[in-house]
């Protein structure tokens, strides 16, 4: 509702403002909106969630912790989108959320994960032993199991963005 008020404020302010249809633009109020959530862990319990998870789960998680990528970004990430002389990856613009290509640097972690995944799959960088293929999603079975193991509640794996944020914050 509030994105629709939004842009009939915007066209009631351009009739006033630079039409001049309107002598006075009427206020429009917003709907209050819920609180966004917002979760992150500390370097501690990033390290118990990646020893509680499968091999390329925690592969994927410590990339995630040191990239800031999205889930998609990440499963989906292929060899021609890295180049580790340079320490960069990068997300085409096909494949990103806002439409633009986004530049990765890749730190000395990052960079050991990739070196361990190198020369497992010709096209694909993070690929399941068990099916020669990306992932198409993470498994909630794992992703809950780990939480559970390594005592950590009420988190999404999105929230390993918001862990990158804060940490690069801190």
């Amino acid at each position: 509702k509030n994105r629709y008020l939004a842009l009939i404020r915007a066209i009631l302010r351009k009739s006033e403002r630079e039409w001049d249809w309107l002598k006075k633009a009427p206020t429009l109020k917003q709907y209050q909106e819920p609180k966004r959530r917002i979760r992150w862990i500390t370097k501690d319990e990033a390290r118990k969630l990646i020893n509680s998870l499968p091999d390329l789960y925690a592969d994927l998680v410590q990339f995630s912790l040191m990239t800031g990528l999205r889930q998609q970004n990440v499963l989906q990430l292929s060899w021609h989108q890295v180049n580790l002389d340079l320490k960069v990856a990068w997300v085409d613009p096909e494949d990103s959320k806002s439409g633009r290509a986004i530049g990765v640097p890749l730190n000395d972690s990052a960079l050991s994960v990739l070196n361990k995944h190198k020369g497992r799959h010709d096209k694909y960088v993070f690929i399941s032993e068990r099916f020669n293929q990306p992932l198409k999603r993470i498994s909630q079975k794992v992703w809950d199991a780990a939480l559970d193991k390594s005592e950590i509640n009420n988190l999404r794996w999105h929230d390993l963005r918001h862990t990158w944020a804060s940490w690069l914050i801190q």
